[in-house]
């Protein structure tokens, strides 16, 4: 056994996460473990939840990470929990539509199932869903309370309606560019009335604080039954305790029940409008009418160079629907690949593929040189951080199209690679065959220039030309001064 299993912890050699606001302990990660410690006046609580069967049967649905007591010590808490690691670490803001459908089909499965053992969770926004490729995990142990009150009710709806309901309805819609902008809010979750008056125009003659004074009371009465006598009368203002008393002593009060079967079809029946991108039907030509991935010349060569590395983790970035992602499971020894690109349709699509193939990558929507950025636990590069960056036929389209410096897109590159980057320059610039005009590119834009800046920042491994507009370079990226 490993003598690390014993260990007694100090608070001094982990680190806590930024985010613990649970009230049964915290969240913290050692050597490489994701660890929760429980407050002693929390324990008795924790290992009920524990032993009960609902954990065991989220874990073995796939809903919930897995999860045990471990041996474990530190000062101040009564046991430590270990859960099973997840990683990358992927944020709302970087989900597709599907994702985000997914997630809350996994937040309603895992109320369904805590429903049988007496149990509800008190949040549902979607911090507390991480992805392991194609599968979203429900991770917050603390949200789990006892449905002593209310069997059938759910504190957390509310809360699901804005976070998810009305997001994807937005995306239904085919304005992916709200529907998007929403998702990058942190928690900061959609208004009732932001979404009633995108919905309805004529509400928008509504002063929106009305709205959602209205939305305010409704929800506030359909959560009530869920308190005691004592709650109640303590918390209700005068005007409505006696009714509320009367109506809680007798267990008739309508609407305090959530149907949770009923929500799970709305949310299924829910899908995506807009189905065309700039980019979300690039990589469709690649494949071939049993949807096998043609490989090419400069694949192969690719993957070769892979092999030469031998990284153990990628970060494909403007990967589009993740071919070469693919490829790089299949044919190389890769353990772990995370493909990103900004196109909302071609991670749908690739999330498709992950979740249909079963395939060890992890997908998100990212825009590595202009990232959305939220206020919450860990750095996106921290999250994000492999050992090799792969960017193919990329760094074309951000000079010159989007005017970004290239030094300052190796540096970009440079926050998520620990050791090598991938990268092609495009000689022929926006060249492409189909096109019926192409931009010749400015006398700056050449190899020389290519290659100078790339050797400020990387040690230039080898430079292999694979095609006629195509200038494969790999780097070893430099230490900081």
């Amino acid at each position: 056994m490993n003598a690390d299993t014993n260990k007694n912890l100090s608070q001094h050699e982990v680190a806590f996460f930024g985010y613990n606001f649970d009230e049964i302990g915290k969240v913290f990660h050692w050597n490489g473990h994701i660890l929760r410690g429980i407050y002693p006046y929390k324990e008795r609580e924790v290992k009920e939840l524990m032993t009960c069967g609902l954990i065991d049967e989220l874990i073995n649905n796939k809903l919930f990470p897995k999860t045990t007591i471990s041996s474990y010590t530190m000062e101040g808490f009564a046991l430590i929990l270990e859960h099973e690691k997840i990683s990358p670490v992927l944020y709302p803001s970087s989900w597709s539509f599907d994702m985000i459908k997914d997630a809350a089909l996994c937040v309603l499965e895992v109320n369904k199932i805590a429903r049988k053992y007496g149990y509800q969770t008190i949040d549902s926004h979607g911090y507390n869903v991480l992805f392991k490729a194609g599968t979203p995990f429900f991770i917050d142990l603390g949200s789990f309370i006892k449905s002593t009150e209310n069997p059938n009710g759910w504190l957390a709806y509310e809360e699901f309606v804005r976070y998810y309901y009305y997001p994807l309805k937005v995306f239904k819609s085919g304005n992916l560019y709200f529907g998007r902008a929403v998702m990058t809010q942190g928690k900061n979750f959609m208004t009732h009335s932001s979404y009633y008056q995108f919905r309805f125009p004529l509400l928008r003659f509504i002063r929106p604080h009305k709205i959602e004074r209205l939305f305010e009371v409704y929800h506030k009465y359909k959560v009530f039954s869920h308190f005691t006598l004592e709650e109640i009368n303590q918390r209700a203002p005068n005007k409505l305790k006696g009714i509320l008393t009367y109506l809680k002593k007798k267990k008739n009060a309508p609407f305090q029940s959530v149907n949770l079967n009923r929500l799970e079809r709305k949310i299924r029946r829910i899908n995506l409008s807009a189905d065309n991108s700039q980019w979300g039907d690039y990589h469709d030509s690649f494949f071939d009418g049993e949807n096998k991935i043609k490989l090419t010349p400069r694949f192969i060569r690719i993957l070769e160079i892979i092999k030469e590395l031998n990284p153990e983790s990628i970060l494909e970035v403007g990967g589009n629907q993740g071919m070469l992602s693919e490829l790089m499971l299949q044919y190389t020894k890769v353990l772990k690949v995370t493909c990103t690109d900004y196109d909302e349709i071609a991670v749908n699509k690739m999330y498709h593929r992950i979740k249909t193939k079963n395939l060890n990558i992890t997908p998100s929507i990212l825009d590595i040189v202009s990232p959305v950025t939220i206020n919450y636990g860990p750095s996106l590069s921290e999250r994000y951080k492999s050992e090799t960056v792969v960017a193919l036929a990329l760094t074309h389209h951000l000079v010159l199209t989007q005017k970004i410096p290239l030094n300052q897109i190796f540096e970009q590159f440079n926050e998520f690679s620990s050791k090598y980057v991938m990268t092609e320059f495009m000689p022929l610039g926006l060249y492409s065959a189909t096109a019926k005009r192409n931009h010749e590119p400015p006398n700056w834009y050449n190899e020389e220039w290519f290659k100078n800046e790339f050797e400020r920042h990387y040690t230039l491994l080898f430079k292999e030309k694979l095609e006629d507009n195509r200038i494969l370079f790999v780097g070893e990226r430099k230490p900081k001064h």
